[in-house]
């Protein structure tokens, strides 16, 4: 008898069979498995026909599956995931099995849609995080918003059916001020894993990476090493408006003066006559040539000497700043680098300044970026929370999966602690002391936003090195 394990697996996430499993016995699971199997043997081909082969849902319990046919082990990777992770297509679903005393989680992401990748990674982690936790009294519902703020206005209506005591999502700002009114209304708090501050406050608490944190840690940083004149390429869009905003704001804080400069369009394909008039090079190299030739004038000795000294720069003096802050990651920050050390900007003399973006390996393989700091969390717990992902998922996180893992993690958290099991306190979101997570201590402000404590590091050969630890507890306000 031949049996396709995909076809399992396949059937298993198209029906409720494992959120079944979940009330019975062991004995009764291996039971009902092999009838299960026994049962679709003789159908096989029927079955492909209807439900076709091979969707990205199957890894999501994959070795759930396996451990069931194969080997009976119920304590593989994920053997609870799909049990506490309800898809709510059957709107019936839960309704009278759920006890009085369990919280529902709703998690607003895009599965659907164009961004459905976004939305999909996020989910993933979300089950690590209920993995990890094992709370049997707490239950995650997922729900589609499509990306857009109707699709989330329809799936927070849905989790207001469902009776829900808390919502983590949506991703985009638009989208979470189309569900924070009637949400407010019914006094349900929202984790948004949104960074607009203007749609924070009033019940909405924004876990996302506030550019504020590492832009004013690694300035303050920079500032204590020496740092007094301030340079600043910057992309030419909304982002590129508040780090311009931000920068103004840190550098009279730590005493710098924010001397130049200039915008960039980032999908540009050529900074170059950019970055040339940032560094001013015409006016240095002008100045280059200017001085060879007073020297080549006078025909003294020591004249020759000073021009053969000459030979092999391309400039005259420094720029006008002895730091500058590049807030691009990947290709453009690359691009800008490179163009700034033709354009005589020598990183040995002028320090590189950048954001969380900078958290990359292959950064180190880039010399003019060698020995360039940026303010980030410490990537200890980040680095095993990927190469776990990784095993269970056999592909690697978005940076902003962290977040959800923390959204969910911070929730059993306050949730064990609470002896009124019929609600959740939310009040607690407003803890100053913070709270522990994947990135390190952080907390909410009075406006819902974020506050992350973070580490300064340095770009090495090959390497990213932590040379200064963040701060274990937050300041008393």
């Amino acid at each position: 008898m031949s049996v396709n394990k995909k076809m399992i697996k396949k059937l298993f996430l198209e029906s409720n069979f494992l959120f079944f499993l979940r009330k019975q016995n062991f004995s009764l699971v291996v039971a009902l498995v092999l009838l299960f199997i026994l049962t679709i043997a003789g159908c096989e081909s029927k079955i492909e026909d209807l439900i076709g082969m091979g969707t990205s849902e199957e890894s999501v319990v994959e070795e759930e599956i396996d451990a069931v046919v194969e080997s009976t082990n119920v304590e593989k990777k994920f053997s609870k995931i799909e049990e506490k992770t309800l898809l709510l297509e059957d709107p019936e679903i839960e309704k009278t099995i759920l006890k009085k005393d369990e919280l529902r989680v709703g998690l607003l992401l895009p599965l659907s849609g164009s961004d459905s990748f976004l939305g999909n990674a996020l989910l993933k982690s979300a089950q690590m995080a209920i993995f990890d936790n094992k709370n049997d009294e707490i239950y995650l519902y997922p729900l589609d918003t499509k990306g857009n703020p109707q699709g989330a206005r329809k799936a927070a209506e849905k989790a207001i059916e469902h009776d829900v005591h808390i919502i983590i999502g949506p991703v985009f700002s638009n989208s979470v001020f189309a569900i924070s009114k009637i949400m407010k209304e019914r006094n349900i708090p929202i984790i948004a894993l949104s960074t607009d501050k203007k749609v924070s406050g009033d019940g909405v608490y924004l876990m996302g990476f506030m550019p504020d944190d590492p832009i004013n840690t690694v300035v303050a940083y920079a500032a204590d090493q020496g740092c007094k004149d301030l340079g600043a390429v910057i992309p030419n869009n909304n982002y590129g408006k508040i780090v311009y905003q931000i920068l103004e704001e840190s550098s009279a804080i730590n005493n710098i003066s924010f001397i130049k400069k200039i915008f960039i369009d980032p999908q540009s394909k050529d900074f170059s006559e950019e970055i040339k008039k940032f560094s001013n090079y015409p006016l240095r190299h002008a100045a280059l040539l200017e001085r060879r030739k007073e020297l080549i004038d006078q025909e003294d000795e020591y004249s020759k000497k000073a021009l053969s000294r000459l030979e092999n720069i391309d400039t005259l003096g420094d720029p006008p700043f002895n730091c500058v802050f590049l807030p691009f990651g990947g290709r453009v920050l690359k691009t800008v680098a490179t163009l700034l050390a033709f354009y005589d900007v020598d990183p040995k003399k002028i320090k590189f300044l950048g954001t969380m973006q900078w958290a990359d390996v292959s950064l180190g393989t880039e010399p003019p970026l060698l020995g360039g700091w940026f303010a980030a969390p410490e990537l200890k717990r980040w680095s095993k929370f990927v190469s776990r992902y990784k095993d269970y998922f056999n592909e690697t996180p978005l940076r902003l999966s962290s977040i959800v893992y923390d959204s969910i993690s911070l929730i059993f958290h306050l949730y064990k602690d609470e002896s009124d099991k019929e609600s959740f306190p939310s009040s607690n979101l407003a803890n100053q002391k913070g709270f522990s997570g994947l990135d390190g201590i952080f907390r909410f402000t009075s406006e819902g936003i974020t506050e992350r404590n973070l580490a300064i590091l340095e770009v090495q050969r090959g390497n990213l090195k932590v040379i200064q630890k963040p701060d274990t507890a937050f300041n008393k306000d």
